[in-house]
């Protein structure tokens, strides 16, 4: 069954008990008050008999007349006797209706009676007059009353069926009114998939429920499509980083092979091929690691290391790769070794700062990079500069963006994803880049960490 349908049968139901209820309540009032107005009608019938017969010898006789002309005008099927004080009827000889002594007893005990038998209604006094006491009852059906209550149940049942069928299509109309929200937000998820993350629901003004959940539905989204990114700057990643180290140890195994060899060659060849394989090892771990960190809500900052240690390990990589152009600057390092501490992860940083000095060398045709390292009191900078072709202005702002090259990048080796990886490493740990570049003059990456005091 449908939400609409549900909401209507619900909302019907409810206001057909709260009518209901109504309805009853009025029909119970109306009743009470229809026989309390019959048992009135009935002390009046008592009060005229009782001048008819007991006062007629104390009125004017103009005023009997009054009187007995007011008591012929009797109700439906009345009874009216009188009985003295020996319980024996008086005045109106009739034995087709009578009284038991009990009842008579009981309005001589309580002075006055009121109750049922069936459909007829009872009342009964105690009167006090010069002849004697009697006690005088007389009943009657409340024929018109009955007919009315009968009318008005009618009516009621009538009214009650009708406001059924339209609180039923009312409250159809007034669920498709309510419910129109969440009917866009299903047209509009129903039109997302794997190849349209991008898009969001659309996010209205109001402050209610169905607009918080789509704020909350495109906030999901949103670590949806992170997730996927990841996952595609994942592969990217790995393609970039694996396919050097992959290409190099395939070149030593086909070098070892071509020939017949003595076996101290096989030897170097093989330890060569055994640093290779460590090299891709750690950069298979430091993409599986980028991968974590990313993935994870919190980093961990309570892993530091020393910056200059870093800057030595980064030279040495390169040193290793046989390329000995990278100067390295560290001077007015603080007397106090704690200040020089980061926080970050080292396999990372390493790889961070690799991929720049690394599109440094690229990009310069293999001139002199420097790379200077300048403490403040609260940071740590790292500045590496290359005289290479430099970076147009108005494209300085996208070469974080992954796969971005610039116009005069195309002819060289490269994915536009190195910078990616080393901007989303620096910024994991706190750290940001600025970039100073004119085309044809270079450019200067300054690397900014905060330093993590071990005082």
């Amino acid at each position: 069954m449908k939400l609409r349908t549900r909401l209507s049968l619900y909302f019907t139901l409810v206001s057909s008990l709260v009518l209901l209820a109504v309805l009853v309540c009025v029909y119970y009032l109306y009743a009470k008050t229809s026989r309390d107005d019959f048992y009135h009608r009935l002390h009046e019938r008592i009060n005229f008999a009782a001048d008819v017969y007991l006062e007629a010898d104390e009125v004017p006789d103009s005023t009997l007349e009054t009187f007995k002309k007011q008591f012929n005008i009797s109700l439906p099927r009345e009874e009216i006797r009188f009985y003295d004080s020996n319980n024996i009827s008086s005045f109106i000889k009739d034995d087709r209706y009578n009284w038991s002594s009990n009842v008579i007893n009981q309005v001589r005990n309580a002075g006055s009676i009121e109750y049922r038998e069936g459909e007829r209604q009872i009342a009964g006094i105690k009167y006090f007059d010069n002849q004697g006491t009697y006690i005088i009852l007389a009943s009657g059906v409340d024929v018109n009353g009955k007919r009315r209550r009968i009318v008005l149940l009618q009516i009621m049942a009538t009214l009650f069926l009708a406001q059924l069928f339209i609180q039923f299509f009312a409250g159809r109309w007034f669920a498709s009114k309510i419910l129109n929200p969440i009917k866009q937000i299903n047209s509009q998820v129903q039109s997302i998939d794997a190849y349209d993350l991008h898009k969001r629901l659309i996010e209205h003004s109001s402050a209610d429920e169905f607009s918080q959940l789509a704020v909350n539905f495109n906030k999901l989204l949103n670590r949806i499509e992170k997730a996927f990114d990841t996952q595609k700057m994942f592969i990217a990643n790995a393609s970039h980083e694996l396919r050097t180290p992959l290409t190099v140890m395939m070149g030593e195994v086909e070098g070892i092979l071509s020939k017949e060899r003595a076996t101290e060659e096989y030897k170097t060849g093989l330890k060569t091929f055994l640093s290779d394989t460590d090299r891709l090892h750690q950069i298979v771990e430091n993409l599986l690691l980028l991968a974590y960190e990313e993935h994870n809500r919190t980093t961990d900052l309570s892993n530091t290391l020393r910056i200059d240690d870093l800057i030595w390990e980064v030279r040495d990589q390169f040193l290793r790769d046989g390329n000995n152009n990278l100067e390295i600057y560290m001077n007015e390092l603080p007397e106090n070794e704690n200040h020089l501490y980061i926080s970050g992860n080292r396999t990372l940083l390493l790889l961070a700062i690799s991929n720049i000095i690394r599109n440094a060398f690229k990009f310069s045709t293999g001139k002199t990079v420097l790379l200077q390292l300048i403490l403040t009191g609260h940071t740590a900078e790292i500045k590496i500069v290359d005289d290479g072709i430099g970076i147009d202005s108005n494209a300085v702002k996208y070469i974080f963006d992954p796969f971005f090259r610039t116009e005069n990048a195309d002819h060289y080796a490269g994915k536009g994803i190195g910078l990616y990886i080393a901007n989303r490493i620096i910024t994991l740990y706190k750290g940001r880049i600025e970039v100073e570049s004119k085309l044809n003059s270079g450019s200067t990456f300054v690397l900014i960490f905060p330093i993590h005091s071990q005082d």
